[in-house]
């Protein structure tokens, strides 16, 4: 869009005023009043206008000049004082557009004028050279994986490959069976042995000559080269799936399993001294043979693997081990240190020799005895349990 832009001159004099009528101001008219000629009518009309005229001339104006180059941009004034603003002048004719000039410098701000009536629209610019592509964005972030498409229809059989190149030359084979043995002929001198000639032509075949005697056997020939191989065959169908076997039998999970209880009160009235055992009296639900009820404190077991694992609630802080055989296992040794709460422990321990009794023992190197709590936590009658299953 073109924007008309005002220019109000304060020209001291006629002299300066008819001077800047002449000047070439880029097809910008201009009306010119000088600041004395308020009290007078202004130039309406060529009749009006004269040498003598007190107002300049509106009307003597020379034809408009070519428009100059643009002058080296000169080096920034300071800023002035800010004058009056001036009354608003006439709106002038739109002039042509001119062509675009340099960018010029900034200038420094000025005050805001009175704002000028609204100008005629100018004609549309051309439109600007397209703006260089921006840089590229970041990548962003991954989406969630698609799901897997459906399977593809199985592709057609491939052609089968070129003939590979002849392989080496085979280690000789077997000797054929002996022939009969002919009539003795005469036995000739041996002759040198001649160079192998280059094979002839073959002739046409003659008649059949007479059997004649059966020769002394020759030696074995070198063996021949192996012929190509020959092209692979169609492939065949896929043949029908067989039927299911039939289901193996049922494993057992566990070999033997077996627990033992006690409920205090009445159980383990009595605390258990440093090195004594913790009474399980009581028989829970078992299975199989290799575990056994030998006392209230020990149990037998049979050669394997077993998973042991008790809980007992205690008075004192204290600690529980395993007893197995004459062998505390020291890395069984469970504890606590807070008063009042169960000891719980559970650990895998192998059985060598038959008949081996296990138990629950307070450690003979501590020096506590242990009160296995009644009622702990409540009015009722609380359990203590050791479970034992046989896994190997």
């Amino acid at each position: 869009m073109q924007t008309t832009v005002l220019i109000r001159v304060v020209a001291p004099d006629r002299k300066i005023a008819s001077q800047n009528q002449n000047r070439n101001l880029n097809a910008f008219r201009i009306p010119i009043h000088a600041q004395e000629c308020k009290s007078e009518p202004d130039c309406t009309s060529d009749s009006e206008c004269s040498e003598d005229s007190v107002c300049p001339s509106i009307c003597e104006r020379g034809a408009q000049g070519f428009q100059g180059p643009q002058g080296p941009t000169g080096p920034e004034g300071n800023n002035g004082l800010q004058g009056n603003t001036g009354q608003q002048g006439f709106n002038g004719s739109q002039g042509g557009t001119g062509s675009i000039g340099q960018q010029g410098v900034n200038g420094s701000q000025g005050s805001v004028g009175a704002q000028g009536g609204t100008g005629d629209s100018g004609t549309q610019g051309d439109i600007g050279f397209q703006g260089s592509v921006g840089q590229q964005g970041g990548t962003g972030a991954s989406g969630p994986q698609g799901l897997s498409g459906t399977q593809g229809d199985t592709g057609f059989q491939g052609n089968v490959g070129q003939q590979g190149g002849t392989g080496g030359l085979g280690p000789q084979g077997l000797s054929g069976p002996q022939g009969d043995i002919g009539f003795q002929g005469n036995v000739g001198q041996q002759g040198g042995s001649g160079g192998l000639g280059p094979q002839g032509l073959s002739g046409p075949q003659g008649n059949n000559g007479c059997q004649g005697n059966v020769g002394q056997q020759g030696g074995s020939g070198p063996q021949g080269l192996t012929g190509p191989q020959g092209d692979n065959g169609v492939q065949g169908n896929v043949g029908q799936q067989g039927n299911f076997g039939p289901s193996g039998a049922q494993g057992n999970a566990l070999l033997s399993s077996a627990d033992f209880f006690a409920t205090m009160p009445p159980d383990n009235a009595s605390t258990i001294p440093v090195g004594g055992d913790v009474a399980f009296p009581n028989d829970g639900e078992s299975s199989g043979t290799s575990i056994t009820h030998s006392s209230s404190t020990q149990f037998a077991l049979a050669p394997g693997l077993y998973y042991v694992a008790f809980q007992v609630s205690v008075t004192e802080p204290g600690q529980l081990e395993i007893q197995l055989g004459p062998f505390n296992l020291t890395s069984t040794v469970v504890g606590r240190a807070a008063p009042t709460s169960q000891i719980v422990g559970f650990q895998l321990v192998r059985n060598f020799a038959n008949g081996t009794l296990l138990s629950v023992r307070n450690p003979a190197v501590n020096a506590t005895a242990l009160t296995i709590t009644p009622n702990a936590g409540g009015t009722s009658s609380v359990s203590a349990h050791l479970t034992i299953l046989q896994i190997a």
